[in-house]
């Protein structure tokens, strides 16, 4: 006989069908935790200014607070040793009580080991300088270019660093300056400035190269008691001691005026630049019977024309200088 199963008999769920209800019933319980924890009270703590303080006052400020906190020694040139230099999060921010404070505390200026800077040129120095800042991550300068002074010397180059104060390898505190010797080249070579009066003016250029030494301005005039075309005077004087390659200023005494019956004699004398862009400087100059006189001493403008009413006796010669250089002699004749 066949047994039919009660009516009143307990049925279970397959598995499958239940996972969903578990999954729903999970994730209920979650938003339910997670709605507790946002809605808590939470205890909060605003961050006071601990910058300038010293570290054992910041220390108890925060342990009395209880909140956790972690100090970070920097060098500082700026702040004294044991002070606050630095903090994070910033005076004022409201944060939660345990979240972490961080304090920056100065140990005060580092010592730095001086680079050796000798047989270098200054923009070498400067740069070495620059790199060293990089090497050490301090707050400021790390060292400072000092005093500099420039002598000659044969033992180095032309602007490289003979001497350093102080020396390669001696430890400074940080912010110190280091001084400078730097070379100018080689000591001048000096000559004792010859006597050129009496000499002829064509004969100048050979007489300088003996000595190393160059033409200056040179400044003419009329001497009847004087040869023409000599030298009548010199700047520097002769055995003045000179520098190699050094200027001599002269005064040449022009060639002859014949001797005429002075009388007074007028006549319109006209100028004209070479082609320049911007001005130049224009100085007359008038030798006639009653001597040497200025005529003009003035700056002239592109293009413009110069004209003088020019009063003189006798035979009589004008100069233009142009830029301080003869430029050209107009002779006046009677």
């Amino acid at each position: 006989m066949i047994k039919l199963p009660n009516k009143g008999s307990n049925r279970r769920l397959p598995l499958w069908a239940s996972l969903p209800l578990v999954a729903i019933e999970l994730i209920v319980l979650l938003l339910l935790l997670y709605w507790i924890y946002l809605t808590r009270p939470v205890e909060t703590y605003q961050v006071p200014e601990f910058i300038g303080l010293d570290k054992s006052s910041a220390v108890a400020s925060l342990e009395e607070a209880g909140m956790d906190y972690v100090l970070e020694f920097r060098s500082s040139l700026k702040t004294a040793e044991g002070l606050v230099i630095g903090q994070q999060p910033a005076p004022g921010d409201e944060i939660k009580v345990n979240r972490m404070i961080k304090l920056q505390v100065s140990r005060g200026a580092e010592k730095i080991q001086v680079p050796d800077l000798r047989s270098k040129n200054l923009m070498e120095v400067e740069n070495i300088l620059i790199q060293l800042g990089e090497q050490y991550p301090l707050e400021g300068e790390v060292l400072n270019l000092g005093n500099i002074a420039r002598v000659f010397s044969d033992r180095v180059e032309n602007g490289k660093v003979i001497q350093q104060d102080p020396e390669p390898g001696v430890r400074v505190f940080q912010g110190s300056q280091v001084d400078l010797l730097i070379g100018r080249g080689s000591w001048p070579r000096t000559v004792i400035v010859p006597d050129l009066r009496g000499e002829p003016i064509d004969q100048l250029d050979r007489l300088l190269e003996q000595y190393g030494l160059t033409a200056g301005d040179k400044r003419y005039v009329l001497d009847r008691n004087t040869a023409p075309s000599l030298i009548i005077e010199q700047d520097p004087p002769p055995g003045v001691v000179a520098t190699a390659g050094q200027k001599i200023g002269l005064t040449v005494n022009l060639s002859e005026i014949d001797p005429v019956v002075e009388q007074t004699r007028y006549t319109l004398v006209r100028f004209n630049p070479p082609p320049v862009v911007i001005e130049g400087h224009l100085r007359v100059q008038l030798v006639d019977q009653r001597g040497e006189r200025p005529l003009l001493d003035s700056y002239i403008q592109p293009g413009e024309r110069v004209e003088l009413l020019v009063e003189y006796e006798g035979a009589a010669r004008v100069l233009f200088f142009w830029n301080d250089e003869l430029y050209q002699i107009r002779e006046l004749g009677v």
